[in-house]
């Protein structure tokens, strides 16, 4: 299969426009990595050690959480960072992309993903035990803010892949 860049010179990438507003999605994307980072010393700060739950251990065992509220949302913490790093590196992939295009609307998409991920995660954090059994918490931890984050990350998503295209068929065209 031929390369699809094979035509393309240094030149023709060194030529490509950065908009002036391109600093507002790396100051988007920096504080979504900065908000990870966050997270993850909140979990072995505070929440670990109100639920005592030792290293290496990741998780509180079943047991533990049904004896001690600390030890539940401890767990609540830790899958909330995890399913925000598994989006994390593609989000921001996409903002850097996507950006190059459409600056403003891209950091809009990006404060709105932040703050869905912000009020999930308080959300999700907030659940007791009990209301897993009876899916209380379900309603708005997991049920509403994912489609708060879901929207502006797939947009994102879009407008990358169509940026990236946009670009190639215009290096093509030089």
């Amino acid at each position: 299969m031929a390369n699809p860049m094979s035509g393309l010179h240094n030149a023709d990438l060194a030529m490509m426009r950065i908009p002036s507003e391109y600093s507002l999605v790396l100051l988007t994307s920096g504080i979504a990595l900065a908000f990870s980072s966050g997270l993850g010393m909140t979990i072995g700060g505070s929440y670990r050690k109100r639920a005592n739950i030792q290293y290496p251990f990741l998780y509180a065992s079943e047991e533990q959480c049904k004896k001690n509220p600390a030890a539940f949302t401890f767990n609540c913490a830790q899958r909330c960072h995890a399913n925000y790093t598994e989006n994390l590196f593609p989000m921001v992939g996409s903002m850097l992309i996507a950006g190059l295009d459409n600056p403003r609307r891209v950091t809009v998409l990006g404060i709105a993903w932040l703050v869905a991920r912000y009020i999930y995660w308080r959300a999700y954090t907030s659940m007791k035990y009990e209301d897993v059994a009876r899916m209380e918490g379900a309603r708005f931890g997991r049920g509403l803010t994912p489609m708060g984050w879901w929207i502006p990350q797939w947009t994102l998503h879009y407008l990358a892949i169509t940026s990236m295209f946009r670009m190639v068929m215009q290096l093509k065209a030089a």
